[in-house]
């Protein structure tokens, strides 16, 4: 992280707005009177990135002034990291809640990284930078008054903050990740154990029911080619009677129009016979000129006397036309009592013929009704019958149900057998490969806690080794480069003051200060070769804890594929283990010897299988038995309803015919 601007408002000692630009500033320092806020500086900067200060109470950063005010304190620190511009602005108001805003730069804009809380936002914060406060007081800034923090810090504390610093506790991560995912996939394999192991006993079962399928599907086509062979005979049929439809149709036509010829054939003979009869009248006529000449001079005279009768007979026409109502009520009165005398003699003559079908239904009836009752005789007869038949085929279907249940049975305790024998088998194999696997991790584990312990010391000494590298050496290096010139300006010069602490330069005072400065630099020598000794053991050091390192990079991988087997291992152990105390704890060898004797008797179900048909063909006559008192029971009810209307019609006739 490399600071780029600090703008401090109302916070701390400053009141109103300071801007600090880092903009050109690769090492400064910050010197001024106490309380001139010199501090305030360092402390708005992790205020701003943690939201933490060396106030007893967020409320003590707002400045006193300010916060009577009612104003708020803010800083907003803009940073650089890894090519890219960060800044952070963080509000605060006295006894009111504090805001936090992350932000990146975009061209000439800031696109906003914060998130809904308060609480993520500084958790993004923290990621971005790879640290959190107490890392950053500890490598990155040294608190006023702690500057010995980490020093200070337990063993375990320090190495958190390194491994935190150096990213190695991203390896913790990933083991935990590669646990869960080991457990995850440990839990899949056990699921997938036991799913096999139902797969495997349905397959135990493939033959039997490849079995049954195969009966089923020859049943199946063979019920294809009849249905196909019923359905082509009943499309010919219909084809058929659709044709001899048609032809009927077709004759019914013919016929119509065959009788329409006929008709009119002979309505057209009868017309020319009668014009022919009529042509020969006509010719007779023509033929009797003169004696219809003749006649009509007598058929003027007898017009004559015919208009004379007219008048006597329209007198007469009179006469009757008067008489005629009379005539035509007598006439509907005699019709009226025709019909009425019509209707009394048929129904007499319907009376009798009832009283005669009345007799033929009563003997009907009585016959039908001994019929009847002898039925019933039989099929009360047969009712024992039924009932035993009834029993005898429940007892049957009990005994085939019963029988099928034991060979299930059987079948399932052989198939367990057979497991709890592979299983027993399986157990040494496996317990064998189990402790194989124990000791390889046991000696895998140790020999990882062995390369963790050398990542550390690897790690550390490589920062030692880079402190004293371009550090320590360099500053005892300077230090004796300064003291060498010091001496050097001490025993050239010639004049009666020390060069060095101005007083005078006399023999004895020179050779002390030559001693002092050649035992200074004795020390400063000894300690930089001791230094450049120590890089030297380091780097052998780190050369054997590096090549060490390298020789073990599998080391993880054969570490979780052991785990891996061992995990296996264990599981199918406990899965042997489970199929064999189970089938000891239902003593499954005894129970299975039990069903096979059972089955072995298959004397009941052939017979109650015998017994059963028998009983079936005494109920045969059943069938016939119960049609035929169905047709009986059907002819009485009609007689009876018959002998009921011929008895009101025969009563209604005696009392009013």
């Amino acid at each position: 992280m490399i600071p780029l601007k600090l703008e401090l408002t109302n916070f701390l000692s400053y009141q109103t707005t300071a801007t600090l630009d880092f903009g050109g500033i690769a090492l400064a320092c910050i010197s001024g009177q106490n309380g001139a806020g010199k501090s305030s500086l360092l402390e708005g900067m992790i205020w701003a990135l943690f939201g933490k200060s060396r106030a007893s109470s967020d409320d003590d950063v707002v400045n006193r002034l300010a916060a009577v005010r009612g104003e708020t304190a803010e800083v907003r620190f803009m940073f650089a990291l890894e090519e890219a511009v960060y800044r952070v602005i963080r509000k605060k108001k006295r006894s009111g809640r504090a805001s936090l805003e992350f932000q990146l730069q975009s061209g000439d804009s800031w696109r906003s990284m914060s998130e809904t809380k308060m609480r993520e936002t500084q958790a993004t914060i923290e990621q971005t930078l790879n640290m959190n406060y107490d890392t950053f007081i500890n490598v990155s800034f040294f608190l006023q008054g702690a500057a010995d923090a980490f020093t200070t810090q337990t063993a375990a504390k320090r190495k958190e903050i390194l491994a935190e610093l150096l990213g190695v506790n991203q390896w913790d991560i990933y083991k935990e990740k590669a646990a869960e995912k080991r457990k995850a996939l440990e839990n899949d394999l056990r699921l997938l154990d036991g799913r096999m192991g139902d797969i495997e006993t349905e397959l135990l079962e493939r033959e039997e029911r490849e079995a049954i399928l195969s009966a089923l599907q020859a049943q199946s086509e063979t019920l294809k080619v009849t249905l196909n062979a019923q359905e082509q005979l009943v499309r010919q049929l219909r084809q058929a009677a659709d044709a001899l439809t048609r032809q009927q149709q077709l004759i019914s036509t013919i016929q119509q129009e065959q009788t329409t010829a006929t008709d009119r054939i002979t309505t057209l003979q009868t017309t020319l016979d009668q014009r022919q009869t009529q042509r020969t009248q006509y010719t007779a006529i023509l033929a009797d000129k003169a004696t219809i000449a003749t006649q009509k001079s007598d058929f003027d005279t007898y017009q004559a006397q015919a208009d004379q009768w007219q008048e006597k007979a329209d007198l007469f026409h009179g006469i009757i036309q008067a008489q005629r109502p009379h005539e035509l009520a007598i006439a509907q009165q005699r019709s009226r009592l025709t019909t009425q005398k019509e209707t009394l003699s048929a129904q007499a003559d319907q009376v009798a013929q009832l009283q005669t079908t009345r007799q033929q239904l009563a003997t009907t009836l009585e016959a039908n009704r001994a019929q009847q009752a002898e039925t019933d005789a039989q099929l009360a007869t047969l009712a024992d019958v039924e009932t035993a038949h009834q029993t005898t085929r429940e007892r049957l279907q009990a005994a085939q149900h019963k029988r099928q249940l034991l060979t299930q049975q059987a079948t399932q305790l052989a198939r367990e057998a057979q497991a709890a024998a592979t299983a027993a088998t399986a157990q040494t194999e496996l317990q064998k490969a189990a402790a194989t696997s124990t000791a390889e991790i046991t000696r895998l584990t140790m020999a990882a806690d062995k390369l963790n312990t050398d990542r550390i010391q690897l790690t550390a000494l490589k920062t030692e080794a880079a402190a004293l590298t371009t550090s320590e050496q360099p500053r005892l290096n300077d230090l004796m480069q300064k003291l060498k010139e010091r001496m050097d300006r001490l025993k050239a010069s010639t004049g009666e003051l020390c060069p060095l602490c101005g007083q005078p330069l006399t023999e004895s005072h020179l050779s002390a200060v030559l001693s002092e400065l050649q035992q200074e630099g004795t020390t400063l020598g000894n300690d930089y070769r001791a230094n450049q000794k120590r890089l030297s053991t380091m780097t052998e050091k780190m050369k054997e804890l590096d090549g060490r390192i390298r020789s073990t990079t599998t080391l993880e991988s054969q570490l979780q594929k052991h785990r891996q087997q061992l995990a296996h291992a264990e599981a199918q152990l406990a899965e042997a283990a489970r199929t064999t105390a189970a089938w000891q704890a239902q003593d499954g060898a005894a129970k299975l010897a039990d069903l096979q004797t059972q089955l072995a008797d298959d004397t009941v179900i052939p017979h109650l299988q015998t017994e059963t048909a028998a009983l079936n063909a005494q109920l045969t006559e059943k069938t016939t038995l119960t049609r035929t008192r169905q047709q009986i029971t059907h002819a009485i009810t009609e007689a009876e309803t018959k002998i009921a209307a011929a008895d009101t019609t025969i009563a209604e006739w005696e009392t009013t015919g």
